[in-house]
């Protein structure tokens, strides 16, 4: 939540860049930990693009299964109530009455573009923290 605050408080950034990184902070403050851990698991899946082969079946209960051994807490019914969470702030991709995996973007590990930009900003935050904490030590 702090990396979207500071994106959000930004005084270089244009108008544009300061209400998307406000709307970012809005939808921050209605997630957990356990949505979180999931939205970081699921984005370093997509960046890795082990996904493709992980969960290539399309079947959700198989990937429940998949995302829970990557988050570590090996608990699919977990899984399952933290992505509607993430899939009601539009950070996901749902999940089709079927069972089955909504259409996924060839690149997205079932990110939405906002997820993407999300986990991105959290990222930059963590590398630009990383950068001072070296600076001042």
């Amino acid at each position: 939540m702090k990396a979207m605050f500071l994106a959000a408080n930004d005084i270089n950034s244009t108008d544009a860049e300061s209400i998307l990184a406000h709307q970012l902070f809005q939808i921050a403050k209605h997630l957990n930990s356990g949505e979180l851990l999931l939205l970081r698991a699921i984005h370093r899946s997509y960046e890795s693009g082990g996904w493709k082969r992980d969960y290539q079946s399309g079947n959700a209960s198989y990937w429940r299964a998949m995302i829970a051994k990557k988050v570590g807490l090996g608990l699919s019914a977990l899984m399952e109530r933290d992505e509607r969470a993430l899939v009601d702030q539009g950070l996901i991709t749902p999940i089709v009455m079927s069972g089955n995996l909504a259409q996924i973007r060839e690149d997205s590990a079932r990110l939405s573009d906002l997820g993407i930009r999300f986990c991105e900003n959290m990222k930059n935050y963590r590398h630009e923290g990383g950068e001072l904490r070296e600076k001042a030590g």
